[in-house]
Formats: structure tokens, C-alpha cells, sequence
């Protein structure tokens, strides 16, 4: 080759590595800069693209991200939301499931002022709840999330003896969750009592005789949404197999249903008196002073002095201060004390 030739290979050769690195150049620019443009900042439509690729979460979040989790408080039965500032680069990607529609009534879109948005995601329940908050800059950026959940992992008390591993874990987390809706201070308080309920019934879908009572309990506090008076029933007749209170509270089923305020006469006096004398079987100190208050006064379908005289006398026995008074003012009002029978 001559000399000619020879240089004009090399010239063509130095002019083909010139644009092939010209055009990767650009191309790398181009995908670095599409990489970095803004979804949209309409924020709907860019939830929709942010929730549907994890890669889009990584690229809008802020370099530090706030992280809520609930954690145990000390060796309580109690949890406590614990916040820490966390790099993004530690964050275990996608945060977010993607979302298909905001028609969905489990994601909740709530605006805190013009730069912040606050997205509450239910899809998981009420003891799964996450929520995630976002700031207007060039583009919108995820700047803090929180985890409503209470894990295995962060809340370990001590097991329930009376309970099934599952069931005490449950109906322990269930006291978790009532314990953050009694404060009275978050955002959530209704769904937090909602998951105490989840929970609770939860536990005793077996029929456990505390987690019964307790779902019970909660139903007719008007902090969690009332139950249906057939599962109301199907609750307190299971705890009333062994826990007084169960059959106290059985009785006023019987009586009064989920009405809370005992409008009205009883609508099943029979039931309703034998469930409130097994509150005094099984030993309740009250429940005997409650049968006897009962009797003496014919609420429900006995009419006896007698027997309700016994029935004080057992209540006393077993330490029941109401029931010490009562004796004591019959023996004041009656002329001639009846001789006490007996209870049940």
C-alpha cells in the first residue's frame, strides 16, 4: 500500500472511532437524561408509573427516607411506631405493589398541602396498612413510608398458656393493635381497632374462650365496627364455657342484643337467667350477687327472696362488697328475715 493510500485508510479508520464514540456518547446521555425525566407531575399518573417498576422507586426516593415500623415497647405486651432515617440505597425495592386504578377503595390519596401527598395503601388489611409520603421538587420523590404492620420479627411477648402458639401471638397482637387505638393519636385510630377486631376474632376462630370475649368486648365498646348479634351471640356463648364474664355478657345478649343502652324488657328472660346463673357456677363473685339482685327483684323470671338471699350470702362468701350491703339491707327493711334457700 502506498503511502497515499495508507493514510487515508488510517484517516477513515480514526473518523469511523470518532462518531462510533460521538454516538455512544449521545446515546448514553440520552438514556441517562430519559432515565431522570419526570413520570408526570399530575401525581396520579406518576403513583401509577412509580408503583408498576421498582426501578422508578429507586430513582424517586429521596437520598434519605423516613421509615416508620412498630416495634415492641421494652418487654411489654405493647407496641410503638419507631421512625429512622434510612438511605435509600439500604431500602429493600419495590416498597410499593403496583396500583392498577385509584377507583380501588383499599388506596387512599389524601393532599397535605401543595408539595405533599400522602398515599395510604389497605390492600393488605388492617394489619398490613402502609403508607407513603411524597414532595413536589423538579418531580415528585418519595420522602418517608410507614408499615402499620406488626411483625413476628419486631413483637415477640411471651406465650399465652391457655393458647395455641398462633392463637396467643394473634390475640396478643390484637391487645397491640387496642392499645394504639386507645391512644387516641393517630391518623389510623379506626383502622388500628378495626385490626384489633381482625385479630381477635381471629384467635378465636377456634373458639378460645378469652379471644371470644375479648372480640366481644370490643364489638360492643363502639370502637370497632359493632358485630352482627349472631356472631355477637356465637362469641359469649364460647367464652361463657369457661370465664364468667362470658356468661354475664351472654345473658345480656340474650336480653338486649348489640343495644348497649338495654332499651326495653328482656326479649329472652328464660336464656338469659340461666346464662347469668352460670356466671355464679363458674365462681363469679359478682355473678352470684348479680343472680341474687335477680331474684330478689323477679328482672327476669325468678321471683324469690329466698334464693336470692342464698345467692348473697355465696356472693359475700367470695368477697363481693355489694353483696355484704345487700344482706344487710334486708335485714333493715324486713321484718322477719327469710331463711335463704338456695342459689342455683
Amino acid at each position: 500500500m502506498n503511502g497515499v493510500l495508507k493514510n487515508k485508510a488510517s484517516f477513515a479508520v480514526a473518523a469511523l472511532v470518532s462518531i462510533y464514540l460521538s454516538f455512544s456518547y449521545t446515546s448514553a446521555s440520552a438514556t441517562e437524561e430519559s432515565e431522570n425525566i419526570c413520570p408526570s407531575k399530575n401525581f396520579p399518573l406518576f403513583f401509577l408509573e412509580f408503583s408498576a417498576k421498582a426501578d422508578t422507586q429507586k430513582r424517586f426516593s429521596l437520598d434519605t427516607v423516613k421509615v416508620m415500623t412498630l416495634k415492641q415497647k421494652g418487654d411489654t405486651e405493647q407496641v410503638e411506631p419507631f421512625i429512622a432515617d434510612v438511605n435509600s440505597s439500604e431500602l429493600k425495592f419495590p416498597v410499593a405493589l403496583p396500583v392498577d386504578s385509584f377507583t380501588d377503595k383499599n388506596i387512599q390519596v389524601v393532599r397535605i398541602d401543595k408539595a405533599t401527598i400522602r398515599v395510604i395503601d389497605k390492600r393488605a388489611g388492617n394489619s398490613g396498612i402502609k403508607t407513603y409520603a411524597f414532595k413536589l421538587n423538579s418531580c415528585w420523590v418519595l420522602s418517608s413510608l410507614e408499615s402499620w404492620a406488626i411483625s413476628p420479627e419486631n413483637f415477640k411477648p411471651p406465650r399465652k398458656n391457655d393458647m395455641s402458639e398462633s392463637e396467643s401471638f394473634l390475640f396478643q397482637r390484637a391487645m397491640a393493635f387496642s392499645w394504639l387505638g386507645w391512644a387516641q393519636k393517630y391518623e389510623l385510630t379506626a383502622e388500628l381497632f378495626q385490626a384489633s377486631m381482625d385479630n381477635f376474632l381471629l384467635a378465636a376462630s377456634n373458639g378460645n374462650p378469652e379471644a371470644s370475649l375479648a372480640a366481644a368486648g370490643l364489638s360492643y365498646s363502639g370502637m370497632a365496627p359493632k358485630l352482627e348479634d349472631e356472631k355477637l351471640e356465637s362469641l359469649y356463648k364460647a367464652a361463657a364455657r369457661t370465664l364468667p364474664a362470658g356468661a354475664e355478657g351472654l345473658s345480656y345478649v340474650y336480653c338486649y342484643g348489640n343495644d348497649l343502652a338495654g332499651n326495653g324488657p328482656c326479649k329472652n328472660p328464660i336464656q338469659a337467667e340461666q346464662a347469668i346463673i352460670s356466671s355464679a357456677k363458674l365462681g363469679s363473685a359478682e355473678g352470684a350477687n348479680t343472680v341474687g339482685e335477680y331474684f330478689e327483684a323477679g328482672k327476669l323470671v325468678t321471683n324469690d327472696i329466698s334464693r336470692a338471699i342464698a345467692c348473697y350470702q355465696l356472693a359475700a362468701e367470695r368477697g363481693n362488697s355489694d353483696a355484704v350491703k345487700n344482706l344487710e339491707r334486708l335485714k333493715q327493711s324486713e321484718t322477719r328475715m327469710p331463711r335463704a334457700s338456695y342459689c342455683y
